[in-house]
């Protein structure tokens, strides 16, 4: 089952709370360190209006297919991502533009979902 998080844009602030509480949640895939803070949503903001945006999980994810290296692989219901195959070539975002902000973040983390 994959797990969503439904905002309503006009009432999120934009305090990123729900990032920190992102990685609070999933303290197995990395190490709480406030020197890498690496949430698997993002919060973004347009104009007047800010929201957490994170990977969809798409069925034929494009980041996939646009690795060169096969870092990323789709397991059973998630994207999982290999950071000792990633090159940081950025290829995996030219589709998907809900990770731009996340991309330099990705190599050195530990095998993880999305």
């Amino acid at each position: 089952m994959k797990s969503l998080i439904i905002v309503n844009p006009a009432d999120c602030i934009g305090c990123r709370t729900c990032e920190v509480a992102c990685v609070v949640a999933h303290p197995s895939e990395q190490e709480l360190n406030a020197d890498v803070f690496l949430p698997r949503l993002k919060v973004q903001r347009l104009d007047s209006i800010s929201a957490p945006v994170m990977c969809h999980q798409c069925e034929n994810a494009p980041c996939v297919g646009a690795c060169p290296v096969g870092a990323l692989t789709m397991g059973e219901q998630v994207v999982q991502t290999n950071s000792a195959r990633c090159i940081g070539c950025q290829s995996c975002v030219s589709g998907v533009p809900v990770w731009n902000d996340h991309i330099q973040s990705l190599p050195g983390i530990p095998d993880n979902k999305l």
